[in-house]
């Protein structure tokens, strides 16, 4: 079965070489800008390289409830397309996460649907890593390498805060009510 998936995909890249469509929302240029070296104090050597990390951000908090991924819409009316930068060293991922989404192969013969799934991650995905980045009034560099060093525990230490502001506010909104 690998085998004809693999077979399908070199073909499919001879025909087209590289997937298009690649982009982000532009209501999140700011961050995109932020990040990347040439416009902002970011480190970032290209927006496609910030795209992909928010994207497996995006994939990562919602691949245990893909319908969020689904259901998320990208607003196309403001969409800032990458291409035709080539993503082909992220290829593997990108398909990764097509697949992985719904663990269906035909996804991953699907380029649209490919290109879809993935902007939907980055765009899931894009608060949370500007969060990461930000974390603590910290360096982006010095962030980014605490959240490399254990990306669980760093994230797990995200959540828990949010989990308590959470928390407190149901307990107040109990005293009021």
């Amino acid at each position: 079965m690998e085998e004809i998936f693999e077979v399908e995909i070199r073909k499919r890249r001879e025909v087209t070489n590289q997937l298009d469509g690649f982009g982000y929302e532009k209501k999140y240029e700011d961050i995109y800008n932020e990040f990347f070296r040439d416009t902002g104090a970011g480190f970032f050597e290209m927006k496609k390289d910030i795209m992909v990390l928010a994207a497996i951000i995006g994939f990562n908090l919602y691949a245990k409830t893909p319908r969020e991924i689904e259901r998320y819409k990208l607003d196309k009316s403001g969409f800032k397309t990458l291409s035709p930068v080539d993503f082909t060293e992220y290829y593997h991922l990108i398909y990764a996460v097509a697949i992985s989404l719904n663990n269906n192969i035909e996804d991953g013969l699907n380029n649209s649907k490919i290109v879809e799934i993935f902007n939907k991650c980055a765009g899931l995905g894009i608060i949370k890593l500007k969060e990461i980045l930000n974390k603590d009034n910290e360096s982006y560099i010095r962030n980014f390498e605490d959240f490399l060093e254990n990306p669980e525990e760093f994230l797990g230490e995200m959540f828990d805060r949010e989990r308590d502001n959470e928390r407190e506010v149901n307990e107040v909104m109990g005293i009021i009510v």
